[in-house]
């Protein structure tokens, strides 16, 4: 939606700016503008991986290889001039932000954690001097009509053995109080992923009240261990891909009906 992204992109809403630095630049032709491309510089990823890199992210532009590398070389002097000595992305502020690059896929339809680009990005991101680094990979599952038994058994044991207690919710105000918890694992979980640096309590906060207010209680499933910490969560929900298309990138006047009519699907 457009007012998230422009809240993520300013320093007076989004925390991440308590560790990061950004410059945001647009490409035209004439007074039509053809590009846009973010350098993000964090200091948590520098301190925590050692590495001195300047980030790109929000990359978009017209099919035309010398719109790309005119956006990159941008992102590229602006990292020279803070002494970094390479630049990679697409990646966002956190590991929460739309990150990566489609390179198979393209007939697909995106998700609201993906970002979607066309099949010439890649291709003039690699004529700007730049190569793949890492594979993120999604996968699709078809879940079977009946769980299999043997699945079933082992997850009966396991549960049993390690004294495992499986929370549900009815209401999305009973979710917050785990919240923090949950976040803490997130954290735990994700640190060696490529490129990930820890949360902050401060974003913790603002995440709590940007995701969990739209949660369908119901598809979420929580674990406690025999001590009550939480060991493991699942978030589920339904496909918001059509009902986004629709709305246009607004709530108002109707893109609000759109986003409910699909959240109650499931």
């Amino acid at each position: 939606m457009h007012f998230d992204e422009k809240e993520t992109l300013r320093s007076d809403k989004n925390p991440a700016f308590d560790y990061c630095e950004a410059r945001y630049w647009l490409a035209y032709k004439g007074n039509r503008i053809v590009g846009r491309v973010a350098g993000i510089l964090n200091k948590a990823y520098i301190e925590k991986w050692k590495a001195r890199h300047i980030r790109f992210g929000w990359l978009d532009f017209e099919e035309d290889e010398r719109i790309a590398k005119a956006l990159v070389e941008k992102v590229e002097e602006w990292g020279r001039s803070l002494g970094m000595e390479a630049v990679h992305g697409p990646l966002g502020f956190t590991d929460l932000d739309h990150e990566g690059m489609l390179v198979e896929g393209f007939d697909q339809t995106g998700t609201l954690a993906t970002s979607y680009n066309h099949p010439y990005y890649p291709k003039f991101l690699e004529k700007a001097g730049y190569s793949k680094h890492t594979d993120w990979v999604e996968y699709r599952i078809n879940l079977p009509e009946k769980m299999d038994e043997k699945l079933e058994k082992m997850a009966a044991i396991v549960q049993k053995r390690l004294q495992l207690n499986v929370v549900r919710f009815r209401k999305a105000k009973e979710l917050l109080p785990y919240a923090p918890a949950i976040f803490d694992l997130i954290n735990t979980a994700y640190a060696d992923l490529y490129g990930v640096v820890p949360l902050t309590e401060k974003q913790v906060k603002y995440y709590t009240k940007q995701y969990f207010s739209f949660m369908r209680p119901d598809f979420v499933s929580l674990v406690t261990d025999k001590e009550g910490k939480v060991a493991a969560f699942s978030i589920t929900m339904p496909s918001l891909s059509e009902a986004l298309q629709k709305a246009g990138g607004k709530l108002f006047p109707f893109g609000v009906f759109h986003l409910l009519k699909a959240m109650k699907k499931g």
